[in-house]
Parts: structure tokens; C-alpha cells; sequence
């Protein structure tokens, strides 16, 4: 892959061309580059499970009609730990580490980061996947099977994010 900033070409501005001469403003200019990835990625994640959420909502509302409130409380407690979950994802602070931030991301950091955000985007689409199977004409064994499902993708998600934000702070 090669380097964005090597490339930007005719586009580029005469002021930006100036900066890109001045020691050390390349390199700024790459870690707001990934900041910028970062924050959309984020913004990403966290739009897959409202979308994943909204599928768990349509559930509960066609449960309700039918007068099966089983598996609404159950449902409500997801939906809840779904949103907050993507709350935290698109909330969570900046990703990369500026010049004057205490703990500075070098490659391999920056590597490991790589791998867990590509995991994190396998983990929404099994959150997405997870909660299209569940169905107000599941048999109550299969709603729970499902519901059990849905929530241990999302907490293993959960966790996965907590990886990543160690990674960040430099505690991994």
C-alpha cells in the first residue's frame, strides 16, 4: 500500500506544498490522516449495530402484536447492550497519538491496531448476521438460542474493543 501523501498531486494547494517541505509535517499530517480513518471507522461500527439494533427493534414490535412478550425483556436488555456498545465505539477518543501525547503509537502498535479493527469489522457483520436470525415465528427454544447468540457476539466485540483501546493507551 503505498503512502496517500506521496501522491496528492495537482490538487494539492501552494500552501500545502509548503508544509509538506517543513521537517515533520508529513509525518502530522499521516496521523491525522489516520485519525481521520479511525474517527469514519468508528462512525462505521457503530451505524452497522444501530442497523443491527433496529433488527432486534422490528422483533420486538412484531412480538408485541402478537401478544408473545416472552422474550421482549430479554430482547429490551440486548438492544440496550447494542447501543451502548456502538455509543462507545463512536464516542471513544481519537485513535492515534499526536506530538505531544504521552504514549506514542509506533508500527508494530500500529500493525496490531490494523489487525484488530479488521476484527472488528468481521465481529459487527456476525452481530448483523446474528440478529437477522431471530424471528417472533421462532420456537421459544430457538428465540433463545438466538437472543444467546446475538448478546455473546456482542460482548465478545465488546471486549475486542477493550483490546483495541489498550493497544491505543500503550497498556498491551
Amino acid at each position: 500500500m503505498g503512502d496517500p501523501l506521496e501522491k496528492i498531486g495537482p490538487a494539492k494547494g501552494s500552501f500545502e506544498e509548503i508544509l509538506m517541505q517543513i521537517p515533520g509535517f508529513k509525518g502530522y499530517l499521516r496521523a491525522e490522516y489516520r485519525r481521520d480513518a479511525d474517527r469514519l471507522q468508528r462512525q462505521h461500527l457503530g451505524q452497522e449495530l444501530k442497523r443491527a439494533r433496529q433488527t432486534l427493534d422490528k422483533v420486538k414490535q412484531d412480538l408485541a402484536q402478537k401478544l408473545a412478550f416472552t422474550h421482549i425483556t430479554r430482547l429490551e436488555t440486548l438492544t440496550d447492550k447494542i447501543y451502548r456498545v456502538a455509543s462507545r465505539i463512536e464516542n471513544a477518543d481519537e485513535g492515534y497519538s499526536g506530538f505531544f501525547d504521552s504514549v506514542k503509537v509506533g508500527e508494530k502498535e500500529l500493525a496490531l491496531i490494523y489487525e484488530v479493527d479488521k476484527d472488528l469489522l468481521s465481529d459487527v457483520s456476525l452481530v448483523a448476521q446474528a440478529a437477522s436470525k431471530l424471528s417472533p415465528s421462532l420456537p421459544d427454544a430457538g428465540m433463545d438460542e438466538a437472543i444467546t447468540q446475538v448478546d455473546q457476539t456482542i460482548e465478545a466485540l465488546d471486549r475486542k474493543f477493550d483490546r483495541r483501546k489498550d493497544l491505543l493507551k500503550g497498556t498491551l
